[in-house]
């Protein structure tokens, strides 16, 4: 399992953007990211929850390439990620395959459904307009606290004279958000633009709040009473 699976630009399965003269876009997981955060501006969404990131990733990759269009490809492309850092979390996820696997794919082709639907299809995204505003958002100067992307898909932000990342999150029953990335990617700033040991640690922290992601969903749904054993054991120890 090799760590740039962790995120889809560093293997260049992202939407191309239509980019200008001399223009050079962001790169790696800072260029992913910011990408997710453009769709979720165009869609008016006020809130994220793990489903709906997942779908967000799953139209970053999909969105130009034919391989990744299948759900179950993408969760077991999840799975095994999760696997090259957490096996036992993997292991437990995997004893009920069938069920489990059912029940992701089925969530998630209906988030995706609805985040095309919000974004009525159009998941194009320029550099300029879209990507760069959101990239500056996360990952510039401290002043940069808004986000008003061009895009006519944007109105509501323009409406609302700014947007901020914060808007967008939503913390209902402690499940990961576009807020928890805000942190993990602020925590991490450094750790992205440093040493290739930095950025492992990076691809690590990822890493992480994508376990809690699947392994969250598969808790929720009953499909993973290892893990909550072996968590509740933890807890007393």
């Amino acid at each position: 399992m090799q760590p740039g699976r962790a995120e889809p630009a560093l293997t260049r399965q992202h939407p191309p953007v239509a980019l200008g003269a001399q223009q050079k876009p962001p790169a790696g997981l800072e260029w992913t990211v910011a990408q997710l955060l453009a769709l979720f501006f165009r869609t008016g969404q006020k809130a994220a929850d793990e489903v709906s990131l997942l779908a967000g990733l799953w139209v970053l990759e999909s969105a130009h390439d034919s391989r990744h269009s299948g759900a179950t490809n993408v969760i077991v492309r999840y799975v095994k990620l999760i696997s090259a850092f957490f096996p036992e979390a993997a292991r437990a996820l995997c004893n009920n395959w069938p069920a489990a696997l059912e029940s992701m794919r089925a969530e998630l082709v209906q988030a995706q459904l609805q985040l095309l639907t919000r974004l009525r299809w159009r998941v194009h995204l320029t550099l300029e307009t879209d990507v760069e505003p959101c990239h500056r958002l996360l990952f510039g100067e401290p002043a940069a606290e808004t986000c008003q992307p061009a895009d006519s898909g944007c109105a509501a932000g323009r409406k609302a004279g700014s947007l901020s990342v914060r808007g967008l999150a939503g913390s209902k029953r402690g499940r990961p958000t576009l807020g928890d990335l805000e942190v993990l990617l602020a925590s991490t700033r450094a750790a992205l633009r440093g040493s290739v040991h930095s950025m492992a640690t990076a691809l690590r922290e990822q890493a992480s709040l994508l376990r809690r992601v699947m392994l969250g969903q598969a808790i929720k749904r009953g499909l993973c009473p290892p893990c909550a054993a072996e968590a509740k054991r933890r807890r007393t120890e």
